[in-house]
């Protein structure tokens, strides 16, 4: 599988959706169940988010609009993957 690209910042077009790799929920079961090296990223709305009894451990919770000014948050040594709704 190919690497995650880097979040774009400033100075970077844009990622197009065509340049991400979606994952199924089982892959992501595995890859938490296989201990990968991963940062998973809660971006559903505050409401989705308060209004479900569901979270992933460990996760950081961002919405979209949040990634660019909180991107210092973000470990750039793993797997990125965004959790939405």
């Amino acid at each position: 599988r190919a690497k995650p690209k880097p979040v774009a910042s400033e100075a970077r077009p844009q990622a197009s959706e065509d340049d991400v790799e979606r994952i199924t929920v089982d892959e992501l079961k595995a890859k938490i169940a296989g201990n990968e090296s991963l940062t998973i990223i809660d971006d559903r709305s505050e409401g989705s988010y308060d209004a479900s009894d569901i979270q992933i451990k460990g996760s950081i919770r961002m919405t979209v609009d949040e990634i660019q000014s909180r991107i210092k948050e973000v470990p750039r040594d793993r797997e990125i993957v965004t959790y939405c709704t």
